[in-house]
C-alpha cells in the first residue's frame, strides 16, 4: 500500500543542483532532496511528469532526473541497486514538439 498518494512538486523545494546524494556536502548552502528523496524511497510508483521546453523536458524534471540518479548506486538490503524492481514512467506534454525525444530521454534515465 502507497505511503504516500502524492507530494509537493520539486519546485516546491530548494535542491541544489549536481549528481551527489548531498549537495551541501559539495559546498552548497542548502539542499532539501534527501527531505524529497525520502518520500521517493517508500513510494510504490514514481512518475514524473514535465511540459516541453524549446523541445526538450523542463530544467526541473532534469535536475530531478540528476539527483535520482545520485542514488542510482546505492544497494537494498538483498545486495541488489536500490531501483531494482521499482516502477516508474513519465508524462509528457505535447506532441510533434518534442515529446517522444523527452519521453525517450525519462524512460533511459529511469
Amino acid at each position: 500500500m502507497c505511503r504516500h498518494r502524492f507530494f509537493r512538486p520539486p519546485i516546491d523545494y530548494k535542491i541544489a543542483h549536481g549528481v551527489y546524494p548531498a549537495m551541501t556536502e559539495q559546498e552548497w548552502q542548502f539542499d532539501a532532496w534527501s527531505e524529497l528523496y525520502k518520500k521517493v524511497q517508500v513510494a510504490d510508483i514514481l512518475v514524473i511528469a514535465t511540459p516541453i521546453w524549446l523541445g526538450e523536458k523542463s530544467s526541473v524534471a532534469t535536475q530531478l532526473n540528476e539527483r535520482l540518479y545520485s542514488f542510482s548506486g546505492d544497494l537494498n538490503d538483498f545486495g541488489q541497486y536500490a531501483y531494482y524492481g521499482r516502477v516508474g514512467g513519465c508524462l509528457v506534454t505535447g506532441n510533434e514538439d518534442g515529446a517522444k525525444h523527452c519521453s525517450m530521454n525519462f524512460l533511459y534515465s529511469l
